[in-house]
């Protein structure tokens, strides 16, 4: 096998070599060459040529001496003065120097100047670049590329030298530089291994190495490898050669670079790459940080988890270093010094690489060895001063840590932004916890005055605060640093004590901001970058006093008027010096705020400051109050937030200009009508309406319009929701917006389509107009799918108070942004403000969004237009604070807190705590299992407990089910506040929510309802919040999911009233009992009602499994309508008295069919029912057969028999079996008689009804005791024998459908607790199983055997002990060998191997004397080891028994490949299971393989997705990754865009979540992966199965191990019987060979054909062959049209003629048609289409048959077709003479036929490639009948001639045979095969066997190419001396039974001939040589009695057969 890197290099190579750039570079070297002279010129030349696609730079260089001196001479570079380095990035750590060859060297600093110019050039050049040279110029070609990529971006850009010939530059340092970097990769060297050796020197090859032999070459990188092939000692190294005659011959030769590496290159040599390749792979793997991602998420949990406990993950650390005691704590120390070890061999490897390289590292590397020592180095840091370390930088620090820190460093570091979280971020210093520990040392000094003074000691605290409060302005540290416990508070504490001076940092501890640090969105960024602007005292002239500390502090605003930086530095260093001053903050250039204490004056501050700038005092209060009013709402910040970033973008002015220029044009009746205009802006598009003039009259501001009312509708109806149902409006507003309806109308509509935002505004009257049309436009607009944003200048409110809280619980309040001015807009009496409000003062401006607030504060008087474009002027020069309290008043804030609270605890974020919810679910549904324990319903359980429940449990219950519905009112309550509109898009999840807790939790509500004596709940007890949660959800046309095959054994009923339902049927029960001996129709008929609705509900699958409890009220209302009031026949009561609903629920059952059965049948109702009671003591049942063709049929059949006497009731299983249960009154001869006169039937068994059920329960009973135990073998067989007597006609036990389970030892403990798990597991799953003891019996029941498909094999040591039990086995695995049973071997405390080793545990006397019987068992112990079993382990008993019952039943299901997939996940790396590829041909079931892989490993996953036709979704409707992954989530919109796609972002984006994807139906790679967001982040616990036919596809993505889904015969035959129902064998094995054993085609042609007329099935599939069902099309066309056309051609080819031919014979044809037939074959391999057997084309008989259908398809007529095989059409065709050009290809049998042909039957066939008439029946002649004159021609494109006893006596002396590549003729009239000589070129195989008139065959001499010649048969041949060509590829030669055969011709010149057969040849007397490589040779009945000399060179390999001779002498 070759390495890996081996045939990546082949690839390389032949990719070049296609490309063609080696071609071009070696043209540019010659033709630069051929433009020098060199007699004049000794010098270094390049040039540059400039292509379209790429640039190349040519080297040419003076020719090589031949002397050694030259090619040893080198000089070393290093990093000394004495000699320049060009390279000095090459240089590393470890190695500081190298050589390079020093004539190279010299000629590349010759021309440095201009190299330099060169190397400019091309860094700037945007095109690749190819370096090029040859000999010494390759050499100096090599060192500027060298130099080149020291400015290269080699992720970016990477350039290619070729070199041609070229001597070695560089020493064994610059190899092992080179061999660690990435530039290894940029050199290609072509080298003729005969000319171009590597001499003894100090030089040492690098790069990939072309290597030249004489018939192929290799493309390696294998440094040692090329020296092996290269070294030479005296070797004449040539210093020109010419590699376009190389390059040449390589493109004709067609060896693959790797295939025949034995033919140039030893063994040895590729052994020692493979090794070094390994090994390189291996080092490989340190860099991949992928492995080490799990360790560092369980760090993060370490960190959490410490984080909740008030500690950091450093502090716990450091305490527990010492005792580590938990085993939590001893896993964290693994994991920390495995992380270590990792990224300290990373780091050794990586200082290997180049400087250069270190620098170009990529972030994935980069960023994760970041990440892990920020992490990391704070515990190793813990660990050293846990140890009493010191001076951790300087003496502790890991050499690892100090470079990963110096190498992310040279990348630029991302800023922190103001808004992001840091509650989870790590430290940037990861060195913190070092300088903490250090200060932590310098305080306890202090303490003790030990060593240096105080003063010094200060110093470095001091220095360590500054470090501090640097990185907390720069947001690099953790927030946990500030937990209570952590090291760094500790020392804050004890520095506090002794620290008496204030600063930035200790003002930032003292106020308590340390606590807000972190957060996003908090104003503490203002205060630290405020604060940061003041001065920083250092220790000596810091204030002595705290601050803040004093109650007596207060705080002034000072207002100066700045210009710069540097007086704002000066003002903050003089307010700081003035006596009493604590702090001082800057915001801007002017404000300031002061802290000081009592001893400062205000007025003596201002007045030192006036001095210099002008200063005003605009606020003095407490500072505590003044810190209360800073902390202003969430919501108040918001609203700031917003106010900021409309005025940062222009909106508010871009807004103001558009309406001034509308006002200031001219629109028709501007006075007194409404004027719109529509600006279409690049981004947006703008709406501005302008109305006329507000009328100053209280009457005007203050009318209104009632919505709706008498006069007017209501435009908006969907603002109303159900508790306000109307609003007044502003009446002029309202009434300019009516007036314009229709053309508002219209812009609505225009609007809508629009894709831009839009942003609609106006002033005044016009901005309220504006409101309207918002508002009305936001009806058919999702706010939060399109942006869409109302801006208003001083317009008037538009609404009431109903409209204001309508809007206050709508998304759409957001869409409004209203500009007023504060001193000259005010709110009119009656109108309330919504929206936001930009409240806009003298000095400044607010934005708030709190009504009552702005109520307060517009108290102004209206006015018509105010110009905002002055304000906003102002605005825009103003620097204030949006959120300034001094321009509120301060009760005005203490309200709007008070107002944000009250809404914060009103609207309780009702949808986060959706999530906690769930805790609660999960609780219910806990005692919903619990109660199922017990065999009683959970509502019966809740029901019967609900006064006295004594259980903490039960209570707990309560606890749960109120906090639901609490949660649910709550939210309902909200939701309906909410206009209908916004109700109508509530969220998916929210309405699946809450429709899975109403079926949850409303049966706990009526159980409690109806114990407490309710009745009529549905309409008197319902609670509202449970109607609107089940009408939203059917609003919203939500369907459950109710899959026909799903597991329904947890399913909650669909409606959860069910149980009202049932509760009201028992109170009519009771009513009736209540009146006995009358019959109330009315209760009778609610009766009935109700049945029927129960049977909706179980068709449908929409109720739980659990109301068919043992204890459930619906069991005891079943029971009671049973025996006291029901007597008529129902589908439903069938369904319960038949015990049908015993298995109702679960999975792949067939009760669905009986119900569905149920439902087509008569459905009486209740007064024409029959009145007879079922299963009354003397009552039978009658099995029929009939033959029914449709529902309607068989809806009339049981109708007939329902009305029929004494029936009781009728069941019908699909069209045929009916079960009729009658009593004594009913004769079922009648009954068959009466049936007869419509359909055909019979009668298949008559059984009392009583009877069969107690077999029935027999059986169970049976199995019951055999699992107990099964010692007494006459009882067995007793049990067995009634056991299959049961089945009486075999309608009741399925014949090979069951599974037994085999034991041999029930005294082993272990083994019998194990057989009783699997049993249990068995019957979980409805299977009943049959335990079959082996131990205990003489014989084996193989009848019973024969019953069973599935044997679980249980195997001890006591196993082999057993004669018995051997015997049995022999049998077992006999059976096992037809293929129609299979066995599950499970080993219990003993091994395969254990059981092989008979001889060990039978002793050697019982050897003997059972001798034949051990040979047996030997065999059978021998071949049940070969069968994958499972072992069982201690304590794996449970988990290896539920694996066991699952293998088991999937094969029971026909689904081995399943079985063997899973063992392979199971049992496979995680790596190698993390992508699963499956792949085969069409229709092979890999669709349903992977659905029940998938259903299997769902609940291991939290996310999992199907998706079917992967193909279809993405190339035909164009699947997106959004879209995909949407579905992937749920239903939750999930944008992922291309940007996106990185591993980091998929892995967050799935986050603490496993994910199990299923793409079915792959046809492209690269859709898989784009779709996916690639396969790089499928690891650690996510998997993705793929489905693909084929297998390319899959390793395109990534699968390493793809599992090929073959057909399996036992499988299929179980399949075909299930279609047919167990039809004859003829039949069966028909549809086995039509369908090839394929699942879909076995499906499609076993169903085709309706029953009654099985018999004509034969016909019937003879005819689906010509034209196949659409389906098999359908499956077939996708993987033919995915073909190219040579694949397509070859394809039809090898359907049409060439199935089960030799794939040799079949390419050298069709290779000579001009296809390319090995990689078509190939890629159709691929395909899934064929497939190789014994070297021979396997076709499946469907796809066969659908090639043909396609060339059928090509014209009805048979002439106009490319291919004729059938002999239908070809007699027509010829009989005609019809061919035309189009046909390229006849093969007809002609064992049956006869015809006549025309001479001129060929003629117009100019395109027939293949023509092939045969005789499949030996002995049949051919009757193609010629006429006298023979063929007028053959088609001169014959590539195969192929026609046996040809009539004619040579072929058409016109026919050109120049394409012909094989004669194949026997049994002919030919006497020659044409006069004169013929163009044989081509021919390479010919065959004229037994043509006995033959006696020329002088024409072959000319067929040089000519490889296999039989002439067997032919008695006319005499003389063949002259005949055969001698050219030397004749590999067999026949002359067999040429009984006159005499002369042959020398055979010394046939060097490739391997066989000759002359036996029978009776006149041959002499052979005068032998050929020199003969392997066989036949000379039987010859007269041949010496052999010639050159025999004895072949004895020793000759295979020689010389029988009926006498000695033979060697002359």
């Amino acid at each position: 096998m070759d390495s890996s890197s081996s045939l990546l290099g082949s690839e390389l190579g032949k990719l070049l070599l296609s490309s063609g750039i080696l071609d071009l570079s070696w043209s540019k070297i010659s033709e630069f060459n051929s433009s020098i002279n060199r007699n004049k010129d000794s010098g270094l030349h390049f040039e540059i040529f400039d292509e379209a696609k790429c640039t190349f730079v040519v080297f040419s260089a003076p020719p090589i001496p031949r002397d050694s001196s030259f090619h040893s001479a080198s000089t070393l570079l290093t990093g000394s003065r004495d000699v320049v380095n060009p390279f000095p990035l090459l240089c590393t750590k470890d190695i500081t120097s190298f050589s390079v060859h020093t004539p190279a060297l010299e000629l590349f600093t010759s021309a440095f100047k201009d190299l330099s110019k060169l190397k400019l050039e091309l860094i700037q050049s945007w095109k690749p670049v190819i370096i090029t040279g040859a000999a010494l110029g390759g050499s100096v070609a090599s060192l500027f590329t060298l130099w080149l990529l020291e400015s290269y971006n080699l992720i970016l850009k990477r350039p290619l030298c070729i070199t041609f010939g070229s001597p070695l530059i560089g020493d064994s340092s610059l190899q092992q530089i080179l061999e660690n970097s990435v530039r290894g990769l940029c050199f290609l060297h072509v080298a003729d291994v005969s000319r171009s050796p590597i001499m003894a020197s100090v030089f040492k090859p690098f790069g990939r190495f072309l290597i030249c032999f004489d018939s192929q070459c290799f493309c390696i990188d294998d440094s040692e490898a090329v020296m092996e092939l290269l070294f030479s000692v005296n070797a004449d190294v040539v210093d020109w050669r010419d590699y376009g005659e190389i390059l040449h011959r390589l493109d004709k030769s067609l060896l693959s670079m790797a295939e025949s590496r034995s033919m140039s290159m030893s063994d040895d040599v590729m052994d020692r790459m493979e090794e070094r390749a390994a090994k390189k792979e291996l080092l490989f793997e340190l860099s991949n940080t992928n492995n080490m991602m799990i360790s560092m998420m369980y760090m993060g949990w370490y960190k959490k988890i410490s984080k909740k406990d008030k500690i950091g993950y450093y502090d716990r650390f450091k305490t527990q270093t010492v005792s580590r005691s938990s085993h939590f704590d001893i896993v964290i120390m693994k994991l920390k010094k495995e992380l270590n070890d990792f990224w300290k061999s990373v780091v050794e490897e990586v200082e290997k690489w180049p400087q250069s390289d270190i620098l170009i590292l990529r972030r994935r590397f980069l960023f994760p060895g970041n990440n892990y020592r920020r992490m990391i180095e704070p515990l190793d840091i813990a660990e050293y001063y846990g140890n009493d370390g010191k001076e951790y930088r300087t003496l502790g620090r890991s050499h690892h840590y100090i470079m990963l820190e110096k190498w992310f460093g040279m990348e630029s570091r991302s800023w922190i932004g103001s808004q992001r979280d840091l509650r989870n971020l790590l430290t940037f210093d990861s060195c913190f916890w070092a300088e903490v520990e250090e200060a932590m040392i310098v305080i306890n000094q202090m303490k003790t005055h030990e060593g240096m003074s105080n003063d010094v000691l200060m110093e470095k605290l001091v220095r360590f605060e500054e470090y501090v409060w640097g990185m907390i302005e720069k947001r690099e540290v953790s927030s946990e640093i500030f937990l209570e416990k952590s090291s760094f508070m500790r020392w804050w504490k004890e520095y506090d004590k002794i620290n008496f001076s204030i600063s930035h940092f200790t003002e930032f501890m003292h106020t308590g901001k340390y606590k807000s640090y972190g957060w996003p969105f908090s104003s503490l960024e203002d205060h630290t970058s405020g604060s940061a602007t003041g001065p920083h005292p250092g220790p000596s002239d810091r204030p002595k006093s705290f601050v803040d500390e004093e109650e007596g502090q207060k705080v002034v605003h000072l207002k100066l008027h700045l210009r710069n930086n540097e007086e704002k530095t000066k003002a903050l260093g003089t307010i700081a010096k003035i006596s009493g001053v604590s702090s001082v903050v800057a915001d801007g250039y002017e404000r300031f705020i002061v802290t000081w204490n009592g001893t400062m004056d205000p007025v003596v501050l201002v007045n030192e400051l006036s001095k210099y700038w002008p200063v005003e005092i605009i606020s003095v209060s407490p500072s505590k109050k003044f810190e209360q009013k800073k902390e202003s709402s969430e919501e108040e910040l918001l609203g700031s937030q917003l106010g900021k970033l409309v005025l940062s973008s222009g909106l508010l002015q871009s807004s103001w200009s558009k309406i001034s220029e509308i006002h200031a044009s001219t629109y028709p009746n501007q006075d007194s009508a409404l004027g719109v205009k529509i600006f279409r802006e690049a981004n947006c598009t703008f709406v501005v309406f302008a109305a006329p003039r507000i009328v100053r009259n209280s009457s005007f501001n203050s009318a209104c319009t009632l919505l709706p009312g008498t006069l007017y509708p209501n435009p908006f109806p969907f603002l109303c929701s159900k508790q306000i149902s109307s609003f007044s409006v502003h009446t002029p507003a309202f009434e300019l917006f009516s007036s314009a309806y229709k053309d508002l109308f219209k812009l609505k509509n225009e609007l809508i389509q629009s894709k831009k935002p839009v942003i609609i505004t106006g002033a005044a009257l016009g901005g309220s107009v504006a409101s309207l049309f918002t508002l009305w436009l936001l009806e058919t607009v999702d706010p939060g799918q399109k942006h869409l944003l109302c801006i208003t200048f001083g317009s008037p409110s538009i609404g009431d108070a109903s409209l204001q809280q309508i809007l206050e619980n709508s998304v759409r309040n957001s869409c409004f942004l209203h500009v007023a001015d504060a001193a000259q807009t005010a709110i009119t009496a009656g109108f309330k403000p919504f929206g936001k409000f930009l409240i806009c003062f003298n000095s400044g401006c607010i934005c708030i969004e709190d009504p009552e607030a702005v109520m307060e504060l517009l108290t102004g008087a209206n006015t018509d237009i105010v110009d905002y474009g002055e304000v906003l002027h102002r605005l825009d020069q103003s620097v204030l604070s949006m959120a300034d309290p001094i321009l509120i008043p301060d009760d005005v804030i203490d309200r709007m807190e008070e107002h944000a609270k009250q809404k914060k605890l009103r609207s309780l974020d009702t949808f986060k705590k959706l999530n906690d919810m769930r805790i609660s679910m999960m609780y219910i549904e806990q005692y919903k299992k619990k109660s199922k324990e017990v065999k009683i319903s959970y509502y019966d359980r809740y029901k019967n407990q609900t006064l006295s429940s004594t259980s903490e449990f039960d209570t707990d219950i309560k606890t749960h089910k109120k906090e639901l519905n609490d949660y649910w009112k709550t939210l309902v309550e909200e939701v309906e506040k909410k206009p209908q509109s916004d109700v109508s898009i509530l969220n998916r999840r929210f309405l699946i929510s809450g429709n899975n807790y109403r079926r949850l939790v409303e049966p706990l509500d009526i159980a409690k309802y109806y114990r407490e004596g309710g009745k009529e709940y549905s309409v008197r007890g319902r609670s509202r919040h449970y109607v609107m949660l089940e009408k939203w959800f059917k609003e919203k046309l939500l369907k459950p999911t109710r899959s026909e095959k799903s597991d329904l054994s947890d399913r909650l009923t669909f409606d959860s009233c069910f149980w009202a339902e049932v509760e009201e049927a028992m109170i009519v029960i009771n009513q009736l009992k209540a009146i006995e001996g009358m019959r109330d129709e009315e209760l009778t008929g609610n009766l009935v009602r109700f049945e029927e609705y129960v049977w909706g509900m179980i068709e449908k699958r929409e109720v739980s499994p659990e109301i068919f409890l043992e204890k459930s009220s619906f069991m005891k209302w079943w029971k009671e309508y049973k025996d006291e009031f029901n007597s008529s026949y129902s589908p439903f009561t069938e369904f319960m008295s038949t015990g049908m609903y015993e298995k109702y629920g679960f999975p792949f059952s067939n009760l669905e069919d009986h119900i569905s059965s149920l439902a087509t049948g008569p459905h009486p109702g209740p007064s024409d029912r029959p009145k007879s009671s079922i299963d009354e003591e003397g009552q039978q049942v009658v099995h029929l057969k009939l033959y029914l063709r449709n529902d309607k049929e068989k809806t009339k059949a049981l109708s007939t028999i329902t009305k029929f006497s004494g029936v009781s009731s009728v069941a019908a299983d699909g069209y045929e079996r009916i079960s009729v249960t009658g009593n004594g009154t009913m004769d079922p001869v009648v009954l068959v008689k009466e049936l007869s006169r419509h359909w055909p039937g019979e009668i298949v068994s008559v059984a009392p009804s009583k009877k069969i059920k107690r077999k029935k329960e027999s059986s169970e009973e049976q199995s019951d005791k055999q699992v107990e135990m099964s010692v007494k073998t006459q009882k067995i067989k007793d049990e067995e024998s009634v056991l299959s007597s049961d089945s009486g006609s075999g309608s009741i036990i399925a014949t090979n459908t069951g599974i037994l389970v085999f034991s041999c030892n029930d005294n082993d403990l272990d083994e019998a607790l194990f057989i009783e798990a699997i049993l249990s597991g068995l019957h979980e799953r409805e299977v009943t199983p049959l335990k079959y003891d082996l131990s205990g019996r003489e014989s084996l029941d193989r009848e019973m055997l024969r019953r069973y498909s599935v044997g679980i094999m249980v195997l001890s040591n006591s196993f082999t002990r057993s004669s018995q039990s051997l015997d049995h086995l022999v049998a077992i695995m006999e059976h096992w060998k037809e293929k129609n049973f299979v066995i599950i071997p499970v080993y219990i405390n003993v091994t395969p191997s254990d059981i092989c080793r008979l001889e060990d545990w039978v002793e050697a006397s019982v050897q003997q004397q059972y001798l034949n019987s051990f040979q047996q068992w030997t065999a059978a112990t021998t071949e049940l080891a070969s069968i994958d079993g499972h072992q069982w382990e201690e304590g794996t008993q449970f988990t290896l028994a539920e694996e066991v019952v699952r293998d088991a039943w999937l094969y029971l299901k026909n689904c081995k490949n399943v079985v063997r997939i899973l063992a392979w996940l199971e049992h496979s790396q995680p790596s190698r299971a993390e992508i699963v590829g499956i792949w085969g041909m069409a229709g092979i079931g890999k669709t349903s393989i992977a659905r029940e892989i998938f259903g299997i490993l769902a609940p291991q996953y939290d996310l999992c997705y199907f998706l079917q036709d992967f193909y279809l979704l993405y190339q035909e409707k164009g699947l997106m990754r959004d879209v995909f992954y949407s579905k992937v989530f749920g239903g939750e919109k999930q944008s992922v865009g291309a940007s996106d796609v990185k591993l980091s972002f998929m892995r967050d984006l799935f986050l603490n979540k496993k994910i199990l994807i299923v793409l079915d139906g792959v046809s492209n790679a690269r859709d898989a992966e784009y779709v996916v967001g690639g396969f790089g982040w499928f690891s650690r616990g996510h998997r993705i199965i793929l489905t693909s036919r084929r297998k390319k596809v899959l390793v395109q993505c990534m699968v390493k191990e793809p599992y090929e889904i073959k057909t399996c015969e036992f499988e299929s035959l179980r399949l075909c019987k299930q279609f047919l129902n167990g039809e004859n064998s003829g039949v069966i094995s028909e549809l086995m060979s039509c369908s090839s054993g394929i699942p879909l085609a076995l499906e499609v042609l076993g169903s085709s054909v309706p029953k009654p007329h099985i018999n004509s099935m034969m016909e019937h599939l003879q005819q689906l062959r010509i034209n196949p069902p659409t389906r098999i099309q359908k499956a077939f066309r996708r993987s033919f049209d995915g073909l190219d056309e040579n694949e397509k051609n070859i394809f039809l080819d090898l359907a049409c003629f060439f199935r089960g031919e030799n794939k040799d014979h079949v390419v050298q044809l069709l290779d000579a048609c001009g296809f390319f037939t090995s990689l078509g074959i190939c890629d159709l391999i691929d395909e899934s289409l064929i497939s190789l057997l014994d070297n021979k084309i396997e076709i499946p008989i469907p796809f066969q048959d659908m090639g043909r259908f396609i060339v059928r398809e090509e014209d009805v007529d048979p002439c106009k077709r490319s291919r004729l095989w059938d002999s239908e059409d070809i007699i027509a065709v010829l009989t005609k003479n019809s061919g035309t050009e189009a046909i390229e290809g006849i093969f007809l049998d002609v064992s049956e036929l006869a015809c006549d042909l025309s001479p001129t039957v060929f003629s117009e066939m100019d395109r027939l490639r293949l023509l092939k008439f045969y005789c499949s029946t030996f002995g049949k002649e051919c009757k193609l009948k010629l006429p006298a004159q023979g063929l007028d021609t053959l088609p001169d494109e014959l590539r195969l001639l192929h026609w046996e006893h040809y009539p004619l006596k040579n072929l058409p002396q016109e026919f050109d045979p120049e394409n012909l590549v094989e004669i194949n003729m026997p049994y002919s009239n030919l006497e020659k095969l044409w006069e004169g000589k013929k163009n044989l070129e081509k021919l390479k195989k010919i065959k004229l066997s037994h043509s006995s008139k033959l006696t020329d065959i002088l024409m072959l001499s000319e067929a040089l190419n000519l490889e296999h010649i039989d002439l067997e048969g032919c008695t006319s041949l005499v003389d063949i001396s002259t005949s055969i060509p001698h050219s030397g590829k004749l590999v067999s030669l026949s002359m067999k039974d040429c009984s006159h055969l005499r002369c042959l011709p020398s055979m010394v010149d046939l060097t490739s001939l391997k066989l000759l057969n002359l036996s029978g040849c009776s006149e041959l007397e002499e052979i005068q040589d032998f050929a020199p490589n003969l392997k066989e040779l036949y000379l039987a009945g010859t007269a041949i009695a010496k052999l010639p000399l050159s025999i004895a060179n072949l004895i020793e390999t000759l295979k020689m057969e010389c029988l009926q001779m006498e000695i033979l002498s060697i002359t």
